[in-house]
């Protein structure tokens, strides 16, 4: 690796680094105003979730080392590899079973991604902490599809969906915040639909500005 790509892989990393600060800060300030004792089970939750996104992040960053002059990735790869990777750290295989439906023609930049792989993993998180509180296993459907002004990305499970009278606009602890966060960031349309079947999320991203020449597989 040239200096140059060292030094902007070393850049990106500090860039993630500082944003799961951030993230982890949130936590702890909503921890905070919480009640003055948590139970083991929240306890666990809590550490489970930095666990979660600590090994998307470097999961994402050894992708890009890998691959580091593409401008492109593909985005379908990338996300099942980052769910595989972030169950198999965390010991999840009991708790999860992924099915996917990847399209060709679903690229975006790095950058793009980035925060794509961010989003993943809160959806993750959620669905593990909160999908099936019976500790029933979690049946999650993934898919991207490219359509006529970029991408859609679509993640559903098969849980209890969302407290009655959730506002998926305002509502929420600190996943939800970050994932409309970064969708805002984006430029993305997200569609969140709940009800006793699950709950599902729609992020339709716009059509990458960048060449799609020297995008790469991340499976």
């Amino acid at each position: 690796m040239s200096v140059d790509l060292a030094r902007e892989a070393d850049h990106r990393i500090a860039n993630q680094l500082t944003v799961l600060v951030q993230m982890l800060r949130s936590q702890y300030l909503q921890v905070g105003r919480g009640p003055d004792m948590l139970s083991r089970d929240e306890a666990c939750d809590i550490i489970l979730d930095a666990m979660g996104k600590v090994a998307g992040i470097a999961h994402l960053h050894r992708v890009l080392a890998d691959h580091a002059q593409a401008e492109t990735i593909d985005i379908g790869d990338l996300l099942i590899a980052l769910i595989r990777e972030v169950v198999s750290s965390l010991a999840l295989h009991h708790r999860l079973r992924v099915t996917q439906k990847l399209s060709a023609g679903c690229t975006v930049a790095r950058d793009e991604a980035q925060k794509i792989s961010l989003i993943v993993v809160e959806i993750l998180m959620n669905a593990i902490k909160y999908a099936h509180p019976t500790g029933v296993p979690i049946e999650m459907r993934v898919a991207c599809t490219p359509t006529n002004d970029g991408i859609m990305l679509e993640f559903d499970d098969d849980g209890v969906g969302l407290p009655e009278g959730f506002n998926v606009h305002l509502d929420g602890g600190v996943g939800f915040k970050t994932i409309r966060t970064l969708a805002r960031e984006l430029g993305a349309t997200l569609q969140i639909e709940s009800d006793y079947l699950g709950l599902s999320f729609r992020l339709s991203l716009p059509r990458m500005s960048a060449a799609t020449a020297g995008s790469f597989s991340a499976r």
